[in-house]
């Protein structure tokens, strides 16, 4: 369910109408497979404004005594959000979007992996929590997780759990900052229309965290294999 995306992006200024962030001189290397504790670009509400940055995939917990962690964070049930000690402060105030031009997802059973894209959309956004872990020295660190929900009926012929995957009209839902009601936003990350997918069979060799290129990108079959469908 999501252990794996991708961030190509070559001109971050052109993202700046869909996401409006306030960086325009922001840079991130292409990445064709992002793996758990990667830093990636996250857009989030401070100061009053939108801003964008990278953070630690995978949340640190503010009692941790370094920013590592002995579990996996880097993925959050929506459903049971606000049961959980690490996340439930989090969805009412520090809500964020991950950017993504793809996920990966391996299909259940036949373990082929497929990359997912939204239709229509060369960037798209991932719901998310975020937190700021802070150190004994008070040097401070951002780190994020993605909400996953469960598979809408497209998806579910891949994997029965998919990532929170926003429409662009969704993202300004998502992260206003008017809205403190953490239940509110649960069940918003739970119940909103989730825009159209397509997906396509690629190599097994994105399993492995040290491949990172762009043949990652390359379907195993021409494009009469797409799948599509909400």
């Amino acid at each position: 369910m999501c252990g794996r995306f991708s961030l190509a992006v070559t001109d971050w200024a052109a993202l700046l109408p869909q996401f409006g962030f306030d960086s325009m001189d922001f840079y991130y290397a292409p990445r064709y497979n992002i793996a758990p504790t990667t830093e990636v670009p996250v857009v989030f509400f401070a100061e009053r404004q939108r801003t964008l940055q990278t953070m630690r995939w995978g949340l640190i917990p503010p009692w941790s005594d370094s920013f590592t962690s002995r579990y996996a964070t880097h993925l959050a049930r929506t459903e049971s959000v606000l049961e959980k000690r690490l996340y439930s402060r989090l969805v009412g105030r520090q809500r964020a979007v991950l950017l993504a031009d793809g996920f990966y997802e391996w299909q259940t059973g036949s373990r082929q992996p497929y990359r997912i894209r939204v239709q229509g959309e060369e960037v798209f956004a991932l719901a998310a929590v975020y937190d700021v872990w802070r150190g004994a020295d008070g040097g401070e660190r951002a780190s994020c997780s993605i909400l996953t929900r469960p598979a809408n009926a497209w998806m579910a012929h891949i994997h029965d759990r998919m990532p929170a995957v926003l429409r662009a009209s969704q993202v300004d839902a998502w992260l206003r900052p008017d809205c403190t009601d953490a239940s509110e936003m649960q069940q918003f990350a739970l119940h909103y229309d989730m825009p159209e997918l397509y997906a396509y069979p690629v190599s097994g060799r994105i399993g492995n965290v040290r491949v990172d290129d762009a043949e990652c990108f390359v379907p195993l079959k021409d494009d009469a294999s797409r799948m599509g469908g909400q």
